[in-house]
């Protein structure tokens, strides 16, 4: 950070950091407490950011400069380990998978074949139902008809009757006129 003075007496303050060479120049007349405040917390920051940089940049070096050949150690450390593995586990004693498929199995099958009887006892009542009244309907049909052929007949019959009553009422007709 620097201070410096420009030609008409104005004194600005620069700020410089960052990975790219960051420059912040900021006029003291023009700018309030608070803008003064937040470039100074900018500058801390980025102040921060470069010394932890350079001190990662050290401890990665020092890690270098200790570990040389990272391979020969780990090489070491495989030879010392002898190539064995002894591995010991206390495990409950499984469950039978094959008796719980079979278990699932009979469950369903007795579902299944407790809902086909239900079915067909519901199918076997609506069909009795629907049988009881296809005979319903079926009596009255004959009974109607019945009744329209007997209707039907009457009627042929009165025609008859009008007709031959109208003939020999013509026929006294035709008599008293002459």
């Amino acid at each position: 950070m620097s201070l410096s003075s420009t030609s008409n007496g104005q004194r600005t303050m620069s700020v410089y950091g960052g990975a790219q060479d960051l420059c912040t120049r900021i006029s003291s007349s023009q700018q309030s407490y608070g803008q003064r405040t937040m470039s100074i917390c900018i500058a801390y920051k980025l102040n921060s950011k470069a010394v932890l940089g350079i001190d990662n940049a050290k401890l990665a070096a020092d890690d270098f400069q200790m570990n040389p050949c990272p391979l020969q150690e780990l090489a070491l450390l495989r030879s010392q380990m002898g190539g064995q593995v002894n591995v010991a586990m206390d495990a409950s004693p499984s469950t039978d998978l094959n008796q719980v498929i079979s278990e699932i199995r009979e469950h369903y099958e007795s579902v299944i074949s407790k809902n086909r009887k239900e079915l067909e006892a519901w199918y076997q009542k609506k069909i009795t139902v629907v049988e009881q009244e296809v005979n319903s309907h079926t009596e009255i049909l004959v009974t109607f008809s019945t009744k329209v052929k007997d209707l039907k007949s009457t009627l042929q019959r009165l025609q008859i009757e009008r007709q031959s009553h109208l003939s020999m009422t013509n026929v006294f007709f035709f008599l008293f006129l002459f």
